[in-house]
């Protein structure tokens, strides 16, 4: 198969998970999310590899990935993962960007190396 179409990468996946990513622009993003606890995390190069440490699930985390995996800490609205990501690429459409966040969300929470925090949770610092 050829590379991907424009602004149809999955950030956070590998080409693999791609394939299955579909159209997601129209669902909405959580308020915050946070990294789960007992992720075992090691950088490759631009990408990072999480381990959960219970399930022995792992996934590989591209460089858009794994840049949206550090800054979960220090900004955990997925709504300013979009603006970062329309920031770094404006030619390609919100609906796009916000569509990619979903799937990275959803298949970090699915595996369990994200939760979504209830509205109105703040964690401190």
């Amino acid at each position: 198969m050829g590379e991907p179409a424009e602004g149809s990468e999955v950030p956070g996946t590998t080409p693999r998970d791609q394939a299955t990513a579909g159209d997601l622009s129209g669902r909405r993003l959580p308020a915050r999310v946070a990294k789960a606890s007992g992720i075992d995390v090691e950088r490759v190069g631009d990408e990072i590899v999480l381990m959960h440490l219970t399930s022995l699930e792992f996934r590989l985390l591209n460089e858009v990935g794994a840049l949206l995996w550090d800054t979960v800490e220090e900004i955990p609205e997925p709504s300013e993962w979009v603006e970062m990501m329309l920031e770094a690429r404006p030619e390609t459409p919100r609906e796009i960007h916000q569509g990619h966040v979903v799937r990275f969300i959803e298949e970090l929470v699915g595996a369990g190396f994200l939760v979504v925090e209830p509205p109105g949770t703040h964690s401190a610092g």
